[in-house]
């Protein structure tokens, strides 16, 4: 089952329960479907240098597949998403990406209470 949405005010509560995101691929939302490890279909907009990038990265880090707007269908996008439901590897990459972007914040959060404690210990 699948549901389109218009507008929405909170996109990221949609984002985390998604089982594959269809998007556009702007920086921001690229990084926000890795540190989430989101398995996505990427349609970059036409002739858009950065979305394409995006979307070539995505692909390349094997958590994304893409369509182009010269491939774009109905037909098309049913396949990916069969394609994205079926073969497990690109949940199971984009999955590796939210480990490691939570294991980046464990660490600055962990290099910030060593910084706090040291300054602490310096007023003694």
């Amino acid at each position: 089952m699948f549901e389109v949405i218009g507008l929405v005010q909170n996109l990221a509560g949609y984002l985390k329960t998604a089982d594959v995101v269809i998007t556009q691929a702007g920086h921001s939302t690229a990084m926000e479907l890795l540190t989430l490890g989101k398995p996505s279909i990427i349609i970059p907009d036409l002739r858009q240098t950065e979305q394409e990038n995006n979307a070539r990265r995505m692909v390349e880090l094997g958590c994304s597949l893409k369509i182009g707007y010269e491939d774009l269908s109905a037909y098309k996008l049913k396949e990916t998403i069969k394609i994205m439901l079926n073969q497990e590897t690109y949940a199971a990459n984009a999955e590796k990406f939210a480990l490691m972007a939570e294991e980046i914040k464990e660490e600055k959060m962990a290099a910030e209470v060593i910084r706090h404690y040291s300054k602490r210990l310096q007023l003694y």
